[in-house]
């Protein structure tokens, strides 16, 4: 897991919350592949809506278009654990390994 600052997305989530997170700065790049998984089970890349099974082949393209090879996972703290794994499923089947979870940073008391 790690956490890092994100521009607005226009998407919103309340991320889950980590104490023991990692920065990860390529989330901040303007072609970072971004997943968003909202709490009531709906995905987007970036902004845009997508379907699920339309997910490999966006992916594909982005890490085509010079992206890195490497998506990261903005999932609802409250989203049901079978849509995350159908969209880790989905990501595995575009032929990409290297994923990270987004996170709060919560600071210990």
């Amino acid at each position: 897991m790690a956490a890092t600052p994100l521009p607005h997305s226009g998407v919103s989530v309340d991320l889950t919350k980590s104490q023991h997170s990692r920065r990860l700065p390529g989330a901040l790049r303007e072609d970072a592949l971004r997943v968003v998984v909202t709490r009531d089970g709906r995905f987007y890349l970036g902004n845009q809506g997508v379907a699920p099974e339309e997910l490999p082949g966006h992916i594909r393209v982005g890490i085509g278009g010079g992206g890195e090879a490497r998506v990261y996972i903005l999932a609802d703290a409250r989203v049901q654990y079978g849509e995350v794994k159908m969209v880790l499923d989905q990501i595995r089947l575009a032929g990409v390994e290297n994923v990270g979870f987004l996170t709060e940073i919560v600071r210990p008391p």
